[in-house]
């Protein structure tokens, strides 16, 4: 699984299957935006890319701009509203799997034992601050 940067369809599916393991959402949050380091030194080319290809085009060059700009970055707050979105929309990341990919609570409990390891999710909610 890839995309061009790494912070739209992958770092959200990533994210989703973090939430789904019961990662807290905060640490989450906080782990997507680490991605801002990683997407700066390339930022300008992508957007240019953007740019190029005519994203935006009709809300006028400053705009334009300014919107590939953001979709090239990896700020927490975006990923802190998506984690709400999910919640809104599907009752969580187990409902987005189970509604929109077609998990049955069988493969999300085949995910969660092959990647969790005993006492870690409990450990993370309790550090939680989200």
């Amino acid at each position: 699984m890839h995309c061009t940067t790494g912070n739209n369809r992958t770092g959200v599916f990533i994210a989703l299957l973090l939430l789904l393991l019961g990662v807290a959402p905060d640490v989450v949050a906080n782990e997507y935006a680490l991605s801002e380091a990683g997407l700066a030194p390339t930022r300008h080319i992508n957007v240019e890319r953007l740019l190029k290809k005519g994203a935006f085009e009709d809300f006028g060059p400053e705009e334009a701009r300014r919107k590939c700009e953001r979709m090239v970055g990896a700020r927490e707050e975006s990923m802190e509203a998506l984690i709400v979105e999910v919640e809104r929309r599907w009752s969580g990341p187990e409902g987005y799997f189970m509604k929109e990919v077609g998990f049955t609570k069988g493969d999300i409990e085949y995910l969660r034992e092959e990647f969790i390891e005993l006492g870690e999710v409990e450990e993370e909610k309790a550090h939680s601050n989200f």
